[in-house]
């Protein structure tokens, strides 16, 4: 079987057990409302076993696809992958930059990867600005605590209520930032084009830029161990104050009494 028929075979399995996941996904946050709906709230037993036995298909159906995942990567096995072009663009984008003679380069090329720098930062400005604003409605939503003042039995509903105003905006800020990144993608590969074609100058620029590169990557193994090492300083001094065994008991009170794992 030719790699292109196993390629189409991935890719319609891919998304088929996607679809799976998420319906099982779905189905999974549907019987867990349906728990607390039906009754005090609590996760017994008999609760959990009678919602979700009425999702066992779909459960089912997605693990029988993992296991057809698995027999599908044994009876037809991928060849290995050229490493050639595993670079990303950003990535390939550093590297020529370095290698590119400004002085000699032509202006129609600076101006168009200047073009497609202005896009993205347009781009990125613009998914911002539509997660603020959709993050506004959600702020003013849940700061007001009128909307969650039943602690008891309809906490729930006031849960789910506000569920309705903060999933449309996340969506539509996750949307957003998705187009953005699927556009910068092809921004970027549209200037490595440019780089490409670009004259190139001598090596020594390069290897001056490498060796700047490696140094400021040494700076941030410093500043990594730095952090590691207060990080480390107040787990013990934690330790020794008992400000662990107060957590420890906060989150066995949290599991047992509020969650109802006990």
């Amino acid at each position: 079987m030719s790699e292109k028929t196993k390629k189409i075979i991935y890719l319609v399995y891919g998304i088929l057990q996607s679809l799976l996941l998420l319906i099982c996904g779905g189905c999974l946050i549907y019987a867990c409302l349906a728990v607390y709906d039906s009754g005090n709230g609590i996760f017994s037993r008999e609760a959990v076993t009678a919602q979700f036995d009425k999702i066992a298909i779909p459960v089912m159906l997605c693990l029988a696809g993992i296991v057809v995942g698995m027999i599908l990567s044994l009876a037809l096995p991928r060849g290995a992958r050229k490493l050639k072009g595993l670079m990303a663009p950003a990535d390939a984008i550093k590297r020529l930059s370095s290698r590119v003679d400004g002085a000699a380069c032509p202006a129609e090329l600076t101006s168009a990867r200047i073009k497609e720098q202005n896009l993205r930062l347009i781009l990125r400005i613009l998914a911002s600005a539509i997660c603020v604003i959709v993050a506004i409605p959600c702020a003013l939503y849940l700061f007001d605590l009128s909307h969650f003042d039943d602690i008891g039995a309809g906490l729930t509903e006031d849960i789910v209520a506000a569920m309705k105003v903060v999933l449309p905006s996340a969506a539509v800020g996750l949307s957003s930032w998705i187009v953005v990144t699927f556009a910068c993608h092809f921004s970027l590969k549209r200037e490595l084009d440019i780089l490409k074609e670009a004259p190139k100058g001598a090596p020594a620029r390069e290897k001056a830029t490498a060796q700047a590169n490696a140094n400021s990557g040494h700076a941030v193994w410093v500043i990594r161990g730095v952090i590691l090492v207060v990080a480390l300083a107040f787990i013990v001094l934690g330790i020794i104050n008992g400000g662990m065994e107060d957590v420890l008991q906060k989150a066995i009170r949290i599991c047992t009494e509020c969650i109802g794992l006990g």
